[in-house]
């Protein structure tokens, strides 16, 4: 790490404006667990480039993986006023909206990309996590059942997915069924 920060830090002292150094550079603290100091890095590429949608996503990215929800959030509608349907965004945005039990928000949001009853498989499984997360908060147990329908259709359509696997028990054992 740093040995990383110094090859990094470098690159913006013989540059300052270096964009994607700063970027590259907190991503890499985000991919290594280190979302706090990513976003300091992060912070002063948003500063230097306001207008770009890049630095926005990158701490986004990092103020989720710090569970720092609202945070996460505001950074990633940024993104999304600036380059309106980038579906990486888009998927992280109803990430935070999920934790932040913005439901409402986090459906809205995964629809400007897809349909609840989209073809598509990684929409499906978000849309299901909307649901087991609701119904969870909620006590809706139509839609925690309604989730586990979906991921169980998932897993019929893909049963190598270990990550369909894992989430579907867990979210068995959550609600307590463990038949």
């Amino acid at each position: 790490v740093e040995r990383a920060r110094s090859h990094y830090q470098m690159a913006s002292d013989i540059y300052p404006l270096l964009f994607y150094a700063h970027l590259e550079y907190g991503d890499h603290l985000t991919r290594i667990g280190r979302p706090l100091a990513a976003l300091d890095v992060l912070d002063l590429a948003v500063q230097r480039f306001p207008e770009h949608p890049d630095p926005w996503f990158f701490r986004g990215k990092a103020a989720l993986q710090a569970q720092k929800y609202a945070s996460a959030q505001d950074n990633l509608q940024k993104v999304l006023a600036m380059n309106p349907g980038e579906e990486d965004a888009t998927l992280l945005l109803v990430q935070a909206q999920i934790e932040l039990q913005a439901f409402a928000s986090a459906r809205q949001s995964a629809g400007m990309i897809a349909a609840p009853d989209t073809p598509d498989l990684e929409w499906q499984e978000l849309y299901s996590d909307i649901d087991f997360a609701e119904g969870s908060a909620t006590g809706d147990s139509a839609l925690v059942q309604k989730s586990q329908t979906t991921l169980f259709a998932l897993i019929q359509n893909n049963p190598q997915d270990i990550g369909n696997w894992q989430k579907l028990i867990g979210r068995y054992q959550l609600v307590g069924d463990y038949d």
